[in-house]
């Protein structure tokens, strides 16, 4: 999460300094510093940079809130888990905790847990395509 943070951080401030540039640029037109055409040609290059930087912090705070989602899941699964009391494999039991139940060909039970996914999805990395 403090990656994230960061991360998001730098990309407001990448996108200020943007800002910063985008006033000095309007500042240079009305001091004839730069002409009419070369301040809209500049203008429309710092306004994409805005609007990709503003597009990548969006991403980040899906990304965040959609990771706080999955954390805030598995810790209900893991109180509901903790607070059943587990004498015998109960339909309820299995309803509640385990996603699936495979047996191979050598008669290998594997069983997977409704919160294996969220931990693989938390685990894995997540990405962000930016147009």
């Amino acid at each position: 999460m403090v990656l994230w943070k960061q991360q998001q951080t730098a990309l407001e401030m990448q996108r200020n300094e943007k800002r910063l540039y985008l006033q000095a640029l309007y500042e240079n037109l009305i001091n004839k510093v730069i002409t009419q055409t070369e301040y809209k040609e500049l203008r429309k290059d710092y306004q994409s940079a805005i609007e990709n930087l503003l597009s990548e912090i969006t991403c980040l705070e899906e990304i965040q809130q959609n990771v706080c989602q999955k954390i805030e899941n598995i810790l209900n699964l893991q109180e509901n888990f903790r607070a059943t009391q587990i004498s015998e494999i109960t339909k309820e039991f299995v309803d509640k905790f385990i996603e699936r139940v495979e047996v191979s060909p050598d008669n290998t039970v594997t069983v997977t847990f409704y919160f294996d996914e969220l931990l693989k999805e938390i685990g894995g990395e997540q990405h962000c395509v930016i147009m």
